[in-house]
């Protein structure tokens, strides 16, 4: 058997082993279908390039042929790897929804999912929420599925659960990706670089300017717009005291380079930012205190380093605020302003009824949980 027939035969093995997906009875319908969309594709490519191989086998001068069909072989090879990380998540997915201890947390976790997705104008369909060690969002490509996942001791708390909605973000973030690669991140990248140069020596300008463009298109703005966008659909809420964990730095993060995520202060900058200019006359006293919450972390002064003089460069006043500006017009949702009404409803049943009641709405509960700082049963 040649080099291309043990690569086609491995492909074919491959397809085997994910189609199994298609059987089981855990996996959401529109997701199957997805990936039997893909599937039926490469098993056709493959098909072509066996059919093509045979044929050349009768040709004395084959060597560019054989070329191009491996290099065909290895791409079809990168879109079934990328399957292979939706099958891992997808078979995780299903043991866990046939797992007796998850059968209440799933249900309560779906119907706030369904409403939190409702309000953010994304398609549940292409979504699954998975226990996990963190919180956090995996994009897969080429199929219209995204799972979302969090961590097993936060599921009978949902004060915490307002974390979610940073992670719908990078799905909004994803689903639109071509336009904000068309409009947003050049407009990003131009302020950065321009930004930067005007701040260091000419010795400097172009290798600190590339990797501010690189940190802030590459990691920032997804992260910015998820905390602009969660801010936008739960108001006070996202930002509330119970959520802090999201923003809190760890030694790693800061010495690590370029950072994954953006400096602590300037995500509750924007996060604070955009609350205020929703104008919603009933969140003021959320939100002064929430900056009276944040004070200190904002003004908490950084450790002097390498990293962190280029981060001081990198979150500079002539850059942040019109990086912040070009965000906050690409996220186009304002669903808070749907939400705040029923979280007020709610506040004062809440704190009669000392519980949030499944029969009704989660979302407001939840958000009105939060606001009061407590932890309140699910019943």
């Amino acid at each position: 058997m040649s080099l291309i027939e043990k690569k086609i035969s491995r492909l074919q093995s491959k397809i085997s082993l994910l189609k199994s997906l298609l059987k089981d009875p855990n996996i959401p319908k529109s997701i199957q279908t997805g990936i039997q969309n893909v599937l039926d594709e490469v098993e056709n490519e493959i098909q072509e390039s066996k059919t093509i191989y045979t044929l050349t086998q009768t040709l004395p001068a084959k060597g560019w042929i054989l070329r191009w069909i491996a290099n065909g072989l290895s791409i079809l090879d990168a879109r079934l790897f990328r399957l292979n990380a939706a099958y891992t998540c997808l078979k995780s997915y299903s043991y866990q929804r046939g797992d007796p201890d998850l059968e209440i947390s799933n249900s309560i976790i779906d119907q706030y999912m369904e409403e939190l997705c409702k309000l953010s104008q994304l398609n549940r369909d292409e979504i699954i929420h998975m226990v996990s060690h963190s919180y956090s969002c995996l994009p897969l490509g080429e199929i219209p599925f995204y799972p979302v996942f969090l961590p097993a001791y936060d599921l009978a708390y949902p004060n915490y659960w307002g974390i979610l909605a940073h992670e719908l973000g990078h799905i909004y973030y994803d689903t639109r990706k071509e336009q904000i690669q068309r409009n947003l991140l050049p407009q990003i990248n131009q302020i950065v670089r321009e930004g930067v140069s005007k701040l260091v020596s000419d010795v400097e300008a172009y290798p600190i300017s590339r990797d501010a463009a690189f940190t802030w298109i590459r990691w920032w703005t997804p992260e910015y717009f998820s905390d602009c966008f969660a801010t936008r659909v739960l108001g006070p809420a996202y930002l509330a005291l119970s959520n802090v964990e999201l923003f809190i730095e760890t030694t790693e993060d800061t010495e690590i380079f370029p950072p994954s995520h953006p400096p602590t202060r300037t995500r509750i900058s924007l996060c604070l930012e955009t609350l205020r200019k929703l104008q919603l006359d009933e969140m003021q006293p959320y939100i002064e205190r929430l900056e009276n919450e944040f004070k200190e972390i904002i003004k908490l002064p950084t450790t002097e380093t390498e990293i962190s003089r280029k981060l001081e460069i990198f979150t500079h006043p002539n850059i942040l605020p019109l990086c912040f500006k070009l965000i906050e017009e690409a996220v186009d949702v304002f669903s808070i302003s749907k939400l705040w009404p029923e979280v007020m409803a709610t506040l004062e049943k809440l704190k009669v009824n000392g519980r949030i009641d499944r029969q009704s709405p989660l979302l407001p509960q939840v958000c009105a949980a939060t606001l009061l700082e407590k932890s309140y049963p699910v019943a």
